[in-house]
């Protein structure tokens, strides 16, 4: 509901507070998702499932997403060593179903 709010036209406090509210109801999802993560893990419920991916590739994008816009005159560049490996495995957490 917040988000539609944020789509009507609001004074300037108005906004303000709309993003507050955005941002504390992100922040009690994160909260509850740990509580939960947790929960799992008490249980025995939790598991790590590895996911190959490309590393430079998720690097390269995640520069892309932190570079500035055209208005601000700021370059970003990043070295890899060539020692590090193309792909690489990371780990997400799911529930296992018994």
């Amino acid at each position: 509901m917040a988000d539609l709010l944020k789509t009507t036209e609001l004074t300037k406090e108005q906004s303000e507070f709309v993003i507050t509210i955005c941002e504390s109801g992100e922040s009690l999802l994160v909260i509850n998702n740990d509580i939960l993560v947790f929960s799992k893990i008490e249980s025995g419920l939790f598991s790590l499932n590895p996911h190959p991916f490309v590393l430079r590739d998720c690097i390269n994008e995640a520069v892309v997403l932190c570079s500035p816009g055209t208005s601000k005159p700021v370059s970003m560049s990043v070295i890899i060593d060539p020692a590090v490996p193309e792909w690489i495995t990371c780990t997400s957490a799911s529930p296992t179903i018994s």
